[in-house]
Protein backbone atom coordinates (compact mmCIF):
# COMPACT_ATOMS: atom_id res chain seq x y z
CA UNK A 1 0.00 0.00 0.00
CA UNK A 2 0.88 3.50 -0.14
CA UNK A 3 1.03 4.25 3.11
CA UNK A 4 3.49 1.22 4.43
CA UNK A 5 5.48 1.99 1.24
CA UNK A 6 5.91 5.84 2.21
CA UNK A 7 6.49 4.37 6.09
CA UNK A 8 9.43 2.37 5.05
CA UNK A 9 10.73 5.20 2.89
CA UNK A 10 10.96 7.42 6.00
CA UNK A 11 12.63 4.44 7.80
CA UNK A 12 15.30 4.02 5.36
CA UNK A 13 15.47 7.96 5.64
CA UNK A 14 15.88 8.11 9.35
CA UNK A 15 18.08 5.44 9.18
CA UNK A 16 20.56 7.35 6.86
CA UNK A 17 20.24 10.31 9.21
CA UNK A 18 18.41 12.32 6.10
CA UNK A 19 15.15 14.35 6.94
CA UNK A 20 12.33 14.48 5.42
CA UNK A 21 9.37 16.69 4.96
CA UNK A 22 5.41 16.59 4.24
CA UNK A 23 3.09 18.74 1.99
CA UNK A 24 1.71 20.77 4.80
CA UNK A 25 5.35 21.17 6.66
CA UNK A 26 6.45 23.43 4.02
CA UNK A 27 3.67 24.86 2.54
CA UNK A 28 2.42 27.63 4.62
CA UNK A 29 0.52 30.31 3.47
CA UNK A 30 2.03 33.89 4.53
CA UNK A 31 5.60 32.37 5.37
CA UNK A 32 9.07 33.38 4.83
CA UNK A 33 9.89 30.72 2.40
CA UNK A 34 6.29 30.83 0.55
CA UNK A 35 8.04 31.87 -2.51
CA UNK A 36 9.12 28.67 -2.59
CA UNK A 37 6.14 26.55 -1.86
CA UNK A 38 4.43 24.87 -4.76
CA UNK A 39 1.58 27.32 -5.74
CA UNK A 40 -1.14 24.22 -6.45
CA UNK A 41 -0.93 23.48 -3.07
CA UNK A 42 -0.79 26.19 -0.92
CA UNK A 43 -3.85 25.53 1.15
CA UNK A 44 -2.60 22.13 2.54
CA UNK A 45 -2.87 22.19 5.91
CA UNK A 46 -2.08 18.80 8.93
CA UNK A 47 -5.45 16.86 8.13
CA UNK A 48 -7.08 16.78 12.10
CA UNK A 49 -7.54 12.64 11.60
CA UNK A 50 -3.88 12.78 11.45
CA UNK A 51 -3.09 12.91 15.59
CA UNK A 52 -5.23 9.79 15.69
CA UNK A 53 -4.07 8.03 12.77
CA UNK A 54 -0.69 9.38 11.78
CA UNK A 55 0.19 12.06 9.12
CA UNK A 56 1.13 9.04 6.32
CA UNK A 57 -2.72 8.32 5.87
CA UNK A 58 -3.77 11.90 4.96
CA UNK A 59 -0.14 13.61 4.17
CA UNK A 60 2.34 13.11 1.07
CA UNK A 61 5.85 12.94 1.68
CA UNK A 62 7.23 15.86 -0.68
CA UNK A 63 10.54 16.49 -0.14
CA UNK A 64 13.80 14.22 0.90
CA UNK A 65 17.53 15.69 1.81
CA UNK A 66 20.61 14.02 2.96
CA UNK A 67 22.49 16.94 3.12
CA UNK A 68 24.70 17.95 6.20
CA UNK A 69 26.26 21.17 6.60
CA UNK A 70 27.47 20.19 10.11
CA UNK A 71 31.32 19.88 10.64
CA UNK A 72 32.31 21.01 7.07
CA UNK A 73 34.95 23.76 7.48
CA UNK A 74 33.71 25.34 4.18
CA UNK A 75 30.27 26.52 5.25
CA UNK A 76 29.34 26.82 1.43
CA UNK A 77 29.64 23.28 0.89
CA UNK A 78 27.68 20.18 1.83
CA UNK A 79 29.16 17.16 3.68
CA UNK A 80 30.10 13.86 1.64
CA UNK A 81 27.87 11.14 2.56
CA UNK A 82 30.00 8.41 1.24
CA UNK A 83 27.41 6.00 3.43
CA UNK A 84 24.72 6.76 0.58
CA UNK A 85 24.42 5.13 -2.80
CA UNK A 86 22.55 3.65 -5.28
CA UNK A 87 20.86 1.05 -3.32
CA UNK A 88 19.77 2.85 -0.96
CA UNK A 89 18.21 5.90 -3.18
CA UNK A 90 16.74 3.46 -5.46
CA UNK A 91 14.16 2.45 -2.75
CA UNK A 92 12.62 6.11 -2.56
CA UNK A 93 11.73 5.75 -6.03
CA UNK A 94 8.29 4.00 -3.74
CA UNK A 95 7.46 7.23 -3.13
CA UNK A 96 4.99 8.50 -5.66
CA UNK A 97 4.63 12.16 -4.32
CA UNK A 98 8.04 13.00 -3.70
CA UNK A 99 8.76 16.39 -5.56
CA UNK A 100 12.03 17.77 -3.93
CA UNK A 101 14.94 15.69 -3.45
CA UNK A 102 18.49 16.54 -1.79
CA UNK A 103 21.27 14.11 -2.66
CA UNK A 104 24.33 16.65 -2.80
CA UNK A 105 27.38 15.26 -1.56
CA UNK A 106 25.73 11.45 -1.46
CA UNK A 107 27.72 8.30 -3.36
CA UNK A 108 24.76 8.06 -5.99
CA UNK A 109 25.62 7.08 -9.84
CA UNK A 110 23.20 7.22 -13.10
CA UNK A 111 22.05 3.73 -11.82
CA UNK A 112 20.28 5.47 -9.27
CA UNK A 113 18.77 8.43 -11.00
CA UNK A 114 17.23 5.99 -14.01
CA UNK A 115 15.34 4.91 -11.20
CA UNK A 116 14.52 7.99 -9.63
CA UNK A 117 13.68 9.38 -13.32
CA UNK A 118 10.22 7.38 -13.04
CA UNK A 119 9.06 9.63 -10.34
CA UNK A 120 5.82 10.76 -12.00
CA UNK A 121 5.56 14.30 -9.65
CA UNK A 122 9.29 15.15 -9.53
CA UNK A 123 10.42 18.76 -9.46
CA UNK A 124 13.49 19.71 -7.80
CA UNK A 125 16.62 17.45 -7.78
CA UNK A 126 19.98 18.60 -6.32
CA UNK A 127 22.92 16.42 -7.78
CA UNK A 128 26.03 18.35 -6.68
CA UNK A 129 28.89 16.62 -5.74
CA UNK A 130 27.55 12.99 -6.58
CA UNK A 131 29.31 10.43 -8.96
CA UNK A 132 26.51 11.18 -11.85
CA UNK A 133 27.45 11.79 -15.74
CA UNK A 134 25.52 12.32 -18.84
CA UNK A 135 23.66 8.97 -18.71
CA UNK A 136 21.88 10.43 -15.45
CA UNK A 137 20.78 13.92 -17.37
CA UNK A 138 19.72 11.02 -20.20
CA UNK A 139 17.34 9.24 -18.36
CA UNK A 140 16.03 12.77 -16.84
CA UNK A 141 14.67 13.57 -20.21
CA UNK A 142 11.39 11.90 -18.91
CA UNK A 143 10.78 14.20 -15.78
CA UNK A 144 8.64 16.34 -17.43
CA UNK A 145 7.76 18.02 -14.28
CA UNK A 146 11.43 18.79 -13.27
CA UNK A 147 12.06 22.71 -12.99
CA UNK A 148 15.33 23.32 -10.70
CA UNK A 149 18.20 21.03 -11.38
CA UNK A 150 22.03 21.16 -9.50
CA UNK A 151 24.29 19.35 -10.72
CA UNK A 152 27.41 21.68 -9.79
CA UNK A 153 30.53 19.36 -9.43
CA UNK A 154 29.76 16.00 -11.60
CA UNK A 155 31.03 14.84 -14.19
CA UNK A 156 28.11 16.20 -16.61
CA UNK A 157 29.53 17.83 -19.97
CA UNK A 158 28.23 19.72 -22.75
CA UNK A 159 26.51 17.20 -24.38
CA UNK A 160 24.86 15.70 -21.27
CA UNK A 161 23.18 19.10 -21.21
CA UNK A 162 21.93 19.05 -24.60
CA UNK A 163 19.93 15.95 -23.71
CA UNK A 164 17.97 18.34 -20.68
CA UNK A 165 17.43 21.39 -23.56
CA UNK A 166 14.03 19.66 -24.39
CA UNK A 167 12.78 19.40 -20.46
CA UNK A 168 9.40 21.41 -20.86
CA UNK A 169 9.33 22.76 -17.21
CA UNK A 170 13.19 23.53 -16.32
CA UNK A 171 13.46 27.33 -15.06
CA UNK A 172 16.90 26.77 -12.95
CA UNK A 173 20.11 25.20 -13.85
CA UNK A 174 22.89 25.18 -11.26
CA UNK A 175 26.22 24.32 -13.01
CA UNK A 176 30.30 23.91 -12.57
CA UNK A 177 31.82 21.21 -13.84
CA UNK A 178 35.33 21.10 -15.64
CA UNK A 179 33.53 19.51 -18.59
CA UNK A 180 31.07 22.37 -19.42
CA UNK A 181 32.62 24.66 -21.77
CA UNK A 182 31.96 28.87 -21.20
CA UNK A 183 29.96 28.87 -24.41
Amino acid sequence: STVANQRKAKQLVDELDGHYYYDYQLLRAGSPDENLADRDNKSIRKHPLAAVFGDDWFHDVFYVTFAQFNGVPDDRQVAIRSDIGDDQIARLAQLGQLKWLALSGTAVTDQAIEQLSALPNLQRLWLGRTQVTDRALQSLVNCETLTHLAIEGTAISDAGLARIAPLPRLKFLSLGSPYISAD
